[in-house]
């Protein structure tokens, strides 16, 4: 029997950036993936969305306002609920301190 596809079946990827040109360029990839992009501009809007849909992916900004990425992250991580959600961090940061930084918080 095949079972149909609903939005629930539907991926669902968060982006975090507090730049509005960026969260909007990526819905629209994400978009055209056939993937639902869910946004939030901050990171504590973030948290704010994780509490009423976990997503299966998070794209996050490292510089934001109040909590960055890194920190961002490390909340994540330390919640059994949303740990094993995988983050990948989008930025224009690319030292190699930044990318260990990045590992070690659990991008």
């Amino acid at each position: 029997m095949d079972r149909k596809t609903g939005a629930a079946d539907i991926p669902q990827i968060l982006i975090v950036d507090d730049l509005d040109v960026n969260v909007a360029i990526l819905a629209q990839i994400i978009q055209s993936m056939g993937y639902h992009p869910l946004t939030a501009g901050s990171a504590r809007e973030a948290l704010e969305r994780i509490r009423d849909t976990l997503p299966q992916l998070i794209l996050m900004d490292i510089s934001m306002p109040d909590m960055n990425g890194y920190e961002l992250c490390a909340v994540l991580k330390r919640s059994k609920r949303t740990r094993d959600i995988p983050v990948i961090f989008i930025s224009a940061m690319d030292g190699s301190e930044d990318r260990i930084k990045g590992f070690r918080v659990g991008g």
